[in-house]
């Protein structure tokens, strides 16, 4: 998933999201990428993906559209990246570990640091790293 937004002040003015998925490429030269084939070890139709993601994203869709974002955001909260390891993130240069425990409405994320302090990030304070060398 890729994102791009803008900010006014401390409010979304904007939000692009395109989604990509690997679904049949069985060869990568980044040895963390993957793909369905690869993962399920089996061929995969890139059309029945196709029609199994829209089929969830409509539903979430409707979700919204019912005013049910508490659901959708304690969901994405619970399968957050970084919220059961240590990931790799630079912050002002400097590297450092940390867990990611909470997106916010406004996209502010909460975290917390090896050390134990919890903080709460905002937009574009951090840059989360592929790999723990830099």
């Amino acid at each position: 998933v890729l994102a791009e937004s803008n900010l006014r002040g401390n409010y979304l003015e904007n939000c692009i999201i395109g989604i990509g998925i690997n679904v049949s490429q069985k060869n990568f030269p980044h040895p963390q990428a993957s793909s369905l084939a690869l993962a399920l070890e089996r061929d995969i139709q890139p059309m029945a993906v196709f029609e199994q993601f829209a089929e969830c994203l409509d539903r979430r869709y409707l979700q919204l559209k019912m005013g049910q974002t508490a659901t959708q955001v304690q969901q994405f909260n619970a399968l957050l990246y970084g919220r059961e390891e240590w990931v790799p993130v630079l912050k002002k240069g400097e590297k450092a570990h940390l867990r990611c425990l909470e997106v916010f409405p406004s996209g502010a994320l909460k975290v917390r640091w090896k050390n134990g302090f919890e903080e709460t990030i905002r937009h574009q304070e951090i840059t989360f790293l592929m790999t723990d060398e830099i």
